[in-house]
C-alpha cells in the first residue's frame, strides 16, 4: 500500500471529527490497545473521572482502580475472554465511582481481533449514563435470566443508538 499525504490529512480530520462528535455526548469514550496495555480515555472522559487521558497497564494503576471496582474488572475480563468473532461486543450494566460516588452506566463495546481471528487487537467503547436502561437491565436479568436480559437490553441499546445517534 502507498499513502500519500493527503490521506494522511484526510484520517487526521475524520479523526478529529470523530473525537468532536464523542465529546459532545459526554459519554465516556475509551480505546484499549492490547499489546501496549494503553488505554485512552477522551479528554472529557479523563476530566470527569480525575484521570489522565493515557494510562498504562490500568487494572495495575492505582487511580484508575479506585475509579473502577475490582468486581468490575473481573466481570468485564470475563466478558472479553470468551470474545470470538462471531461474538465481538461487550453490552453490559457496570458502576464506576465518579467524584467518590458509584454511578451506573452501561457499557457498548467490541473488542477487535487480528487477521487471523486469533489474538484481541483492542477494546473500545463508550459507558452510557442512563439510570433507566440499568435498572431496566436488572429488571430483565430478574425476570428472564442474563441470556434473554442482554439480548432484549442490546436490541434496545442498539436501536436506540441507531435512532438518536446524538444521544
Amino acid at each position: 500500500y502507498q499513502v500519500n499525504d493527503r490521506t494522511i490529512d484526510l484520517l487526521d480530520i475524520q479523526r478529529k471529527k470523530y473525537l468532536f462528535h464523542l465529546e459532545t455526548t459526554h459519554d465516556i469514550v475509551f480505546d484499549y490497545d492490547f499489546s501496549s496495555k494503553l488505554l485512552q480515555l477522551s479528554s472529557w472522559s479523563a476530566r470527569l473521572l480525575g484521570l489522565n487521558e493515557y494510562i498504562f497497564n490500568p487494572i495495575e494503576n492505582k487511580a484508575f482502580l479506585e475509579v473502577v471496582p475490582s468486581d468490575t474488572i473481573s466481570k468485564l475480563l470475563e466478558d472479553i475472554k470468551s470474545i470470538t468473532i462471531q461474538e465481538s461486543k461487550v453490552i453490559m450494566p457496570i458502576q464506576i465511582r465518579c467524584h467518590g460516588s458509584l454511578k451506573k452506566y452501561m457499557l457498548v463495546s467490541k473488542v477487535t481481533l487480528d487477521e487471523n481471528n486469533q489474538d484481541k487487537v483492542s477494546f473500545f467503547g463508550r459507558l452510557i449514563e442512563n439510570t433507566h436502561i440499568f435498572n431496566n437491565y436488572q429488571y430483565l436479568q430478574n425476570h428472564y435470566g442474563n441470556e434473554e436480559a442482554f439480548y432484549r437490553i442490546s436490541s434496545s441499546i442498539e436501536h436506540e443508538l441507531i435512532n438518536h445517534p446524538e444521544n
